[in-house]
């Protein structure tokens, strides 16, 4: 469950970063739709929550809830790292990481 929270974390901050105009530009040269914008924010939002109760699964409310801000800030360093390097790099982990956690939880 924790490789599933942080796969949802990654997948959600890169869901809201790309949502974003000045990221989107550097995926492509332009930004996003208003409608990808808007699935991209309702997919990031939800993943978060989902990366929440993943959390409070594996440890319970009280202790899911700060592991999840660390998984947050865990995942959003990976984020930032990969953006850095280049963005179309860090697509592929929102490929991966969710079928890594559903493989982890199975």
């Amino acid at each position: 469950m924790i490789a599933l929270a942080f796969a949802l974390t990654y997948t959600g901050w890169a869901a809201l970063c790309f949502a974003m105009p000045s990221h989107a530009r550097s995926l492509r040269e332009r930004p996003f739709a208003r409608p990808i914008v808007v699935a991209l924010r309702i997919l990031g939002s939800t993943a978060l929550l989902l990366a929440l109760f993943a959390s409070a699964a594996t440890w319970g409310w009280t202790n899911g809830t700060t592991a999840w801000f660390g998984i947050l800030t865990i995942a959003c360093l990976c984020l930032i790292g990969l953006l850095a390097v280049h963005a179309r790099a860090a697509l592929l982990p929102i490929a991966l990481l969710p079928v890594a956690g559903l493989l982890a939880v199975w």
